[in-house]
């Protein structure tokens, strides 16, 4: 009987043991091409993702009520924008080239994004993210920014070729470029197409700029020169009227001196005071 009691004790302990790797094992819980965010109670959001194919277990699955998995499409987000506009100070560089040149642009851009397993997590963290819903809500956002970028790598591309064509944009490129930047670090790009419907003469836009800025710089020079032949004249003014003054004094303590200035011109009583030391 004791025999029979230790391996039924054995065996309720195996089987509590197993109830308990089996209620805490999170990973089945998670599909492929999906990824789990744990939330509990007692810790949180749980900073690891749960992740097809990557063992994963928590304690905090054991406490009734206590955690609940949050799980997620990887599946890329696909959209696509528009963005159209003229380049900064486009009237203003026509005017001065007197022409007409093509400052506007018009592109259509497709971005497929996602964020990484680790990116699910923040975003969960920092927005308390509920579902795949608010998750795209938030991919929307990043291929809005991400194509405002798109733009300006395309302008600056652009900028030493007279004769751009959306065929020098290599697409790989472009993803390439935004996974570097900092904001998209955890952001995976899956797919990107633009398609250029008005491109910005960028070669004369580059010239008229440059144009521009040797205007202003030209035009600060001659203002900062004006400006000290006014600011000389103006020292020049205080110290006659400073002499003027002292002058004046001279003349109610010496009435004889007034005699000197009597039948002079204002030029040569001016001189006269300048002499005064």
């Amino acid at each position: 009987m004791k025999k029979i009691g230790r391996i039924l004790s054995l065996l309720l302990l195996l089987g509590a043991a197993g109830a308990a790797f089996y209620l805490g094992w999170a990973q089945f819980k998670v599909t492929t091409e999906s990824c789990g965010v744990l939330i509990s109670k007692t810790s949180g959001v749980e900073k690891k993702p749960i992740v097809p194919g990557v063992f994963s277990w928590h304690w905090q699955l054991l406490i009734p009520t206590n955690a609940t998995i949050r799980v997620f499409s990887m599946a890329p987000y696909v959209n696509s924008v528009t963005k159209s506009g003229q380049l900064p100070s486009a009237d203003m560089y026509k005017q001065l080239l007197l022409k007409d040149a093509e400052f506007s642009y018009s592109y259509n851009i497709t971005l497929g994004v996602r964020f990484t397993p680790d990116g699910i997590v923040q975003q969960v963290s920092l927005h308390n993210i509920q579902n795949d819903d608010e998750m795209q809500k938030l991919l929307k956002s990043v291929v809005d920014q991400a194509c405002d970028v798109i733009v300006a790598y395309i302008a600056e591309q652009a900028m030493q070729q007279k004769d751009f064509s959306v065929a020098l944009i290599n697409q790989k490129d472009v993803m390439s470029y935004l996974s570097a930047l900092p904001q998209f670090s955890d952001i995976v790009f899956t797919q990107c197409n633009v398609e250029i419907q008005t491109v910005p003469d960028m070669y004369t836009y580059t010239k008229a700029k440059e144009a521009f800025e040797a205007y202003q710089k030209r035009l600060e020079e001659k203002l900062t020169e004006q400006a000290e032949v006014d600011a000389t004249m103006l020292a020049q003014d205080s110290r006659d009227m400073a002499k003027l003054a002292k002058l004046g004094e001279l003349l109610r303590q010496y009435p004889e001196l007034s005699e000197i200035l009597k039948n002079s011109s204002v030029t040569e009583a001016l001189r006269s005071v300048r002499n005064i030391q």
